[in-house]
């Protein structure tokens, strides 16, 4: 896969991680654990078991041992078979949350980058 965040990356293996579809009139698809590949404060990149359609519309659920963000918008980038499983590349769409959410959003992409660095 190349890269092509500009943001450094950081591994977030230690996440849990799950992603669920969001199609219109907010409806949501069933919820599909992933395991996290990097992690940068714009994206993600995951292993999933589910291949995922390139623009699809997700909410991602992060939880580190100190640090939870539910449904976090996301917008699928790419998804490449890598052997039994896809690696999934994520961006996060914060734009279209009120100026308050998407900067207590931040906040904590933040404090799990720290996390993350922490844990390297």
């Amino acid at each position: 896969m190349t890269e092509r965040r500009f943001q450094q990356r950081h591994s977030a293996a230690p996440l849990k991680l799950t992603l669920r579809r969001q199609y219109w009139l907010g409806l949501q698809g069933r919820e599909s654990e992933a395991i996290g590949r990097d992690f940068s404060r714009s994206g993600i990149a995951v292993f999933s078991q589910q291949r995922w359609r390139p623009g699809s519309l997700v909410l991602i659920n992060l939880e580190s041992s100190d640090h939870r963000l539910a449904a976090v918008p996301a917008e699928l980038l790419r998804c490449e078979a890598n052997g039994s499983e896809y690696v999934c590349a994520l961006r996060f769409r914060l734009d279209h949350l009120s100026d308050n959410a998407r900067q207590a959003v931040d906040t904590v992409l933040q404090r799990l980058q720290h996390t993350l660095d922490s844990a390297a």
